[in-house]
């Protein structure tokens, strides 16, 4: 029960509070979405900045690591990890189920998801509008460019841009 009072006041009061760059309550407004994500992910790591706006569902299939950030305006769905000292940009959206639609006799909308998990390694930079759909898992230290869509494994400190995305070089 306690939970949902905090998931209550994240929508009702925190996810409206300024961003944290904001120079008018920025930093108190990032340590109380913090505050509110630890009681509601299914870990949260320390010093975490879910930023204005971001939307998480329940976030009860949601883990965070410590020093990550999670998008201004941007939108989590179902299964997602997120690994250590890790950059979203904003409005990106990160999606952990997929939909069926195999069966032609039966409406989409009346088929099942299904969790499809999103993992995102350490030391990761996302930019903005990007589209992380599931099943995907992205390795440590990679680079995923702005309005990238991207689906499947990417390797290790790998640069990654376009839609679909592909690997373009790498870090280093």
């Amino acid at each position: 029960m306690t939970r949902w009072i905090w998931i209550a006041l994240y929508y009702a009061f925190a996810r409206y509070l300024p961003p944290s760059y904001s120079r008018f309550c920025g930093k108190t407004a990032r340590k109380i979405r913090g505050f509110l994500a630890r009681r509601v992910f299914a870990s949260c790591g320390k010093s975490v900045n879910v930023e204005h706006g971001c939307h998480f569902g329940t976030g009860e299939l949601v883990s965070l690591g410590d020093n990550s950030t999670l998008p201004l305006n941007g939108k989590i769905v179902g299964a997602v990890t997120i690994g250590s000292d890790t950059i979203i940009g904003p409005e990106t959206m990160l999606l952990g189920y997929r939909h069926e639609y195999a069966d032609a006799s039966t409406p989409i909308r009346l088929q099942s998801t299904e969790k499809a998990p999103v993992v995102i390694g350490k030391d990761v930079f996302i930019g903005a509008r990007a589209i992380l759909v599931g099943p995907c898992n992205i390795g440590d230290g990679c680079v995923i460019g702005a309005g990238s869509v991207v689906r499947g494994n990417i390797p290790p400190q790998s640069i990654v841009i376009g839609n679909p995305a592909k690997v373009v070089s790498k870090r280093g």
